[in-house]
């Protein structure tokens, strides 16, 4: 897989901003454009940063604008677009753009050649960036405009009384203060000056930015420039950060060899090494929070329990699955964790009856990928029976298990499963008995009598055991549709809706499934036939569209095709999993999976270059949309392909 771009694409103005590059360190910190550095999202930066005990991002340095000099004729070779016109067009001078395995640019500028390359140091928040002039012949003087934004990632920057725009110099370095909120920005530089002149440059325009804005744009400020001039193979050294980095050697050559052995290198490396490395970001101490986008920082707690296996299996690293793990059950309350995260206690909402039922099932994952039962000691037993108590006697959000022995959640007022459904006057729809949450009940009933057993606590497992018989027994005679051999997706109080969605695959894939093998196996052709794609599951059956035709550009995750007409990449861990439950009979089983979905790593080319969009949508033409950075997605197919690659 290589990420070079040559001038053909370049030059293609509205083909080039497709193409978007994302750097990024262990710290939760990032540096993004497109491939032609105009910025074209709000979350787009060179310095962005976790303030706020990492629960937000600071957009610090938004981009540098450069130009060149030759014989004193002046060459813009940025490209920015404002609200009326594009400017400059720098683009016209870029001949390629590369990893290597950094964001590398080149610039022919009347024969003479300028590379560029930027990288964030991956310890700590340093981004590094070196210009150097790479051939014989005159000098060229470059002088480069840095763009200071200091906001929050979702929100955008105007020209505002009373921000601090004094610039402080010292020998080789210069600092700036705008906002007490925000974090200073440091920059030392290695030759030529900075010369301090304060201007304000106004209606910066985002055309990718999916806020609701009707007109994104912000007011950026530029502080002054730096200038020096490159002779022949001289090379300008900026070394930009928001820390005290004087235990920090500045000798370039050295540092670009020691971080570049550290990454991979998307020429020479083979797929599943990249997928292994995109999710990379990870917390041991619980401070610093694993971001699953670094655009758009609060996330769901489900998408961050759906990473979990892929700890096990791909990165193979249980300590970091434990901290984690330990992390989220400590923020259990009434048998419930919170929606979001990361997990903020002043504002947390507790109402997805799901969630703590998946923490469960991650669990006993553990136990199976590492034979230990370590994971079940006393005090994370004793949070498991608070969530199955406080389910059966009753809790927040309308949540408790009835008669049948089913878990009935929700109301009009209350969305407590996966699919935020709702009707036109904003009534959430699916509510009742939900199809993945009482899958996830038996599943977790059976985890608990597993548990005792293991403990050689028969009372107990006993217990469980027969809350497990109770659930089975109502759910197959509740949910299971004999006439279109499938489930009901949710069973209200006066409807049993038949909407054929992805969560019929939930109980497919647990290790304990609610459903008899032939059931089971009816329901995963049904799958085969209408939700599987070489691109994940559609959301919903193709036979029960809804939405004949869709506008691309109105796609977000806010819009309800978003859960109606949308595929999710991710969704292909589920798939082979279930496959490899209920198909073992086929004889090239994997190696037909890895085929069939090897369209899907198309993906990994187009708009984040490495990541996986959160969805795809099929109209001819594939149109990603929702979060373009989906660490969540590299985390499961990646697991995908580790499970095929097992026997």
């Amino acid at each position: 897989m290589s990420f070079k771009f040559e001038k053909e694409i370049i030059e293609n103005f509205d083909k080039s901003i497709k193409y978007e590059w994302l750097e990024y360190n262990r710290q939760g910190a990032y540096s993004s454009s497109t491939i032609i550095g105009m910025n074209t999202r709000r979350e787009h930066g060179l310095l962005n940063i976790p303030y706020k005990d990492n629960t937000r991002t600071a957009v610090i340095l938004s981009k540098l604008e450069e130009s060149v000099f030759i014989n004193n004729h002046l060459y813009e070779i940025s490209t920015n677009q404002y609200s009326t016109n594009i400017f400059p067009e720098g683009y016209h001078y870029l001949d390629k753009f590369s990893f290597e395995p950094f964001p590398t640019f080149y610039f022919n500028i009347e024969e003479r050649l300028l590379k560029k390359t930027l990288f964030l140091l991956r310890e700590r928040n340093v981004l590094v960036i070196r210009y150097t002039l790479k051939n014989q012949g005159r000098p060229v003087k470059l002088v480069i405009k840095p763009f200071l934004a200091g906001r929050d990632s979702e929100t955008l920057a105007t020209e505002i009384q009373g921000l601090n725009t004094d610039t402080y110099l010292g020998q080789n370095f210069v600092r700036w203060a705008p906002r007490p909120d925000i974090p200073e920005l440091n920059v030392h530089y290695n030759r030529g000056e900075f010369i301090p002149a304060t201007l304000w440059y106004h209606n910066f325009l985002y055309q990718k930015d999916d806020y609701s804005d009707a007109k994104p744009v912000e007011d950026l400020l530029n502080p002054g420039f730096f200038q020096a001039e490159l002779q022949p193979y001289q090379s300008l050294d900026l070394f930009i950060t928001t820390e005290d980095i004087a235990d920090i050697s500045m000798e370039y050559e050295q540092i670009y060899r020691e971080q570049a052995a550290m990454r991979i290198s998307f020429d020479n490396k083979d797929t599943l090494s990249i997928l292994q490395s995109g999710f990379s970001v990870t917390s041991d101490s619980g401070k610093k929070n694993i971001p699953l986008s670094f655009f758009k920082k609060e996330q769901s707690l489900r998408d961050l329990l759906f990473c979990m296996p892929a700890l096990l299996s791909v990165k193979n690293n249980a300590q970091q699955f434990r901290a984690l793990f330990n992390e989220i059950l400590a923020r259990m309350e009434h048998g419930l964790l919170p929606n979001r995260f990361p997990i903020n206690a002043k504002d947390a909402v507790y109402e997805k009856a799901d969630i703590p039922l998946w923490l469960i099932n991650f669990a006993y994952t553990y136990y199976l990928h590492t034979g230990s039962i370590s994971i079940f000691s006393d005090e994370t037993v004793q949070k498991f029976k608070d969530i199955i108590d406080n389910f059966s006697k009753g809790t927040s959000a309308n949540i408790y298990v009835d008669k049948s022995g089913l878990v009935f959640s929700g109301d009009k007022t209350i969305d407590t499963g996966w699919f935020p459904l709702k009707d036109k006057a904003g009534n959430v729809l699916r509510y009742g008995y939900l199809l993945e949450v009482n899958a996830l009940w038996y599943n977790a009933l059976k985890i608990m009598a597993e548990i005792f057993q293991l403990k050689k606590k028969k009372r107990q497992a006993s217990k469980y055991e027969r809350m497990a018989e109770k659930a089975q027994a109502g759910f197959q005679k509740t949910f299971y549709d004999e006439q279109t051999m499938q489930l009901y997706d949710f069973i209200g109080i006066q409807r049993r809706n038949r909407d054929f969605r992805l969560n019929q695959i939930i109980p497919l894939v647990l290790p304990f499934s609610v459903l008899e093998p032939s059931i089971a196996k009816r329901v995963l052709r049904k799958i085969d036939e209408e939700l599987v794609t070489p691109y994940g599951l559609r959301i919903l059956s193709h036979k029960q569209n809804r939405f004949l035709t869709v506008d691309p550009n109105s796609l977000s995750r806010k819009s309800p095709v978003f859960y109606e007409q949308a595929i999710w990449p991710w969704t292909i861990a589920l798939y082979v999993q279930a496959a490899k439950n209920y198909k073992q009979g086929s004889t090239h089983l994997n190696q037909d999976l890895k085929k069939y979905f090897q369209p899907v790593f198309e993906l990994l080319e187009e708009g984040v270059l490495g990541f996986f969009p959160e969805a795809v949508y099929l109209n001819d033409i594939l149109h990603p949309f929702g979060i373009q950075d989906s660490v969540m997605t590299l985390a499961n197919i990646a697991h995908s392909f580790t499970l095929l690659q097992n026997k």
